[in-house]
């Protein structure tokens, strides 16, 4: 039994709110790919794809391939969950989780869910899940594909899937919706159809990279200087004039990727390919340069909002970390593909911008809100518990910080 739109179009009929057609859910799987256009299928011609007996259009797979991943995304939710048994979501996760695993002409390193980044593999360890965001990013996959690889014999076959067996998998995994916002102490600044500006209670590192509680794709911002520096000041009798603090972001970042098995070296080799992409090479980095470093499911983005001076201390200023955030949206805009992207309060540390926790959060809410038709994906501003308290908001989401 092989993926394709036909096949995973059965198995979310199988989980259907009564009522709902065949082909009213294929038609809304069509606008969630391709919402620039009306659908220019008739009712056969959709049966004929959800039963495995014809391709998707040029246009379609096209839209799947390079439209916006995060509008699909956003549509897919909006249009698709009205249609489904909210009972039955996490048995259609299951369900296309087996489709997938069972499917042998998709290898193992194959990135199946387009819009959390993960893969055959991932999905074989994976328990967790944000079900809205998991199926569009399959839907985005099999609509890419040039032809629709199943047969009408392998639509019949999906219903052989949903055993006793698949009921218990079902069970057994946990959904969360983005980061289960209860738990995790969110608050929402605003949103904009699939993009949106909150602010977390929470610690960078304890949400991504290694161990963190985001398992699937996102972008995490780590404020560095303008030199990309990667050498650790350990010891204060080294008095080493160059280094970073590892009480830093950025300090406690190198520790943590060192600790992994990265090379200053190899940090270094990366650092500057990403720079020298954008036609910046060594001396011509400056405050809002941004470079990346991507490791497992997260993506660094390591942005410049400080510049060492000649004693070797970060020196900047709020103007310079407004700046920086201008830069980074641009980028984000550019290169983030609606991936979400957790941003730490920036300038209030050994930057010596010497700006106070409220400053930074309103300078990064008002960059952000002020080019939000740029914003394109869940922008999370990571605020401590102790700062948290400093900014009046409060475990129900309300609270000063937002007025």
């Amino acid at each position: 039994m092989r993926l394709c739109f036909g096949t995973y179009a059965k198995v979310l009929l199988r989980c259907r709110r009564t009522g709902v057609t065949q082909v009213e859910l294929g038609r809304e799987m069509l606008l969630s790919v391709n919402g620039n256009v009306s659908v220019h299928y008739s009712d056969s011609s959709i049966s004929d794809l959800v039963n495995g007996r014809k391709n998707l259009g040029h246009s379609d797979v096209e839209c799947a391939r390079y439209g916006s991943i995060a509008e699909i995304a956003g549509r897919f939710h909006n249009e698709m969950e009205p249609l489904l048994d909210e009972n039955m979501v996490s048995l259609a996760v299951a369900a296309v989780r087996e489709l997938i695993l069972g499917d042998k002409d998709i290898g193992l390193l194959t990135t199946v869910d387009r819009v959390c980044g993960l893969s055959k593999a991932d999905l074989e360890r994976t328990s967790c899940y944000e079900p809205w965001s998991f199926l569009a990013g399959i839907l985005i996959f099999v609509a890419s594909g040039v032809k629709n690889r199943g047969t009408e014999q392998d639509c019949v076959s999906v219903e052989g899937l949903f055993t006793e067996d698949l009921d218990v998998m079902a069970a057994s995994l946990t959904l969360v919706d983005a980061l289960d916002r209860e738990s995790s102490h969110l608050c929402r600044v605003w949103a904009d159809g699939p993009s949106s500006l909150d602010v977390m209670k929470g610690d960078l590192f304890e949400l991504v990279g290694r161990g963190g509680k985001v398992s699937s794709k996102a972008i995490a911002v780590v404020p560095v200087d303008s030199d990309f520096s990667t050498e650790i000041s350990r010891r204060l009798e080294e008095l080493d004039e160059h280094g970073v603090s590892e009480k830093t972001i950025h300090g406690k970042w190198l520790l943590r990727l060192m600790s992994d098995g990265l090379s200053k070296a190899e940090l270094d080799r990366r650092i500057s390919d990403v720079l020298s992409k954008q036609g910046l090479m060594e001396g011509q980095t400056s405050i809002g340069s941004v470079s990346v470093i991507d490791v497992g499911a997260t993506a660094y983005y390591l942005l410049a909002v400080s510049r060492m001076d000649q004693n070797g201390n970060a020196q900047s200023s709020s103007g310079a970390v407004e700046q920086a955030l201008v830069s980074l949206v641009d980028f984000y805009d550019k290169h983030g593909q609606g991936y979400p992207l957790y941003i730490p309060l920036v300038g209030t540390g050994l930057s010596r911008a010497r700006m106070s926790a409220r400053e930074s959060f309103e300078a990064i809410r008002d960059v952000f809100t002020a080019n939000r038709e740029r914003v394109h994906g869940s922008v999370s501003i990571v605020v401590l518990p102790g700062t948290w308290d400093e900014l009046g908001l409060d475990d129900d989401g309300k609270g000063s910080g937002f007025r």
